[in-house]
């Protein structure tokens, strides 16, 4: 098992919320105040597969690239899939079961020399990774944080309480919430008032809201400032995590 440090584990409402874009926006801000930062995607799905690499997730590069990571990809990110499925239905269609033992030793080396560590989970809390093994489990395991990421839009209220509740029925501490890709220019009602919502529904700080920002894109490794200075404001509960 790899050596306790501190971290957070990033989980999201759904697929394509921007966990990437919170994960490599925080590596950024942390290496910008000199930690090392250890970035982990354990499983990804929909990866490309690129000539003399193979598969390759586009997450994973990106969090390697704003981590300033000297490891390996396929260290940092141990199994992929190319189907765009939950890790379950991919590894069933291709009969390629998780290679746990190959997970964990990727693990192990992720944290060796690092200060902090982010893990990037695969859509939800819930999403299966074989039949008796969701991402919570998971998450469990590693005994990090939640940092959850949901979308600033209506429907989140009930995907971030319903994925708070999942956790916390799982005794798992949640580090923070963030809603993503709010637009400051224009925002709806809704966009405005959800933070106070979960709040109060939660019990719980108020999330932190990070702006559509034209200037990120996780192909190119690229995080806009908007990302990154809302991000720099940004408390996580947790011991040892830094600001």
């Amino acid at each position: 098992m790899a050596r306790q440090i501190p971290g957070v584990f990033v989980t999201g409402t759904d697929y394509g919320v921007g966990k990437t874009v919170i994960g490599a926006g925080l590596a950024m801000r942390w290496r910008e105040q000199g930690l090392r930062v250890g970035v982990f995607k354990p499983i990804a799905t929909g990866c490309t597969h690129r000539v003399r690499i193979g598969l390759m997730s586009d997450d994973a590069e990106c969090l390697a690239f704003c981590a300033g990571a000297d490891l390996p990809l396929d260290v940092i990110n141990p199994i992929c899939y190319r189907q765009d499925l939950t890790p379950m239905a991919a590894a069933e269609h291709v009969r390629a079961p998780i290679d746990w033992e190959r997970l964990w030793n990727a693990y192990t080396q992720v944290c060796h020399d690092a200060d902090v560590v982010i893990v990037e989970g695969v859509g939800g809390l819930l999403t299966p990774l074989e039949r008796k093994r969701t991402l919570a489990d998971l998450a469990v395991e590693l005994g990090l944080g939640l940092l959850i990421v949901a979308p600033s839009d209506r429907g989140t209220v009930n995907h971030v309480l319903l994925t708070i509740e999942a956790a916390k029925a799982r005794n798992l501490s949640i580090a923070g919430v963030v809603l993503n890709d709010y637009n400051d220019k224009t925002p709806t009602l809704a966009e405005e008032t959800n933070p106070t919502t979960i709040a109060q529904c939660a019990r719980t700080n108020a999330p932190a809201v990070v702006p559509h920002d034209d200037h990120t894109n996780v192909k190119t490794g690229k995080i806009g400032p908007k990302v990154l200075d809302a991000l720099g404001r940004l408390s996580l509960g947790g011991r040892d995590l830094p600001e």
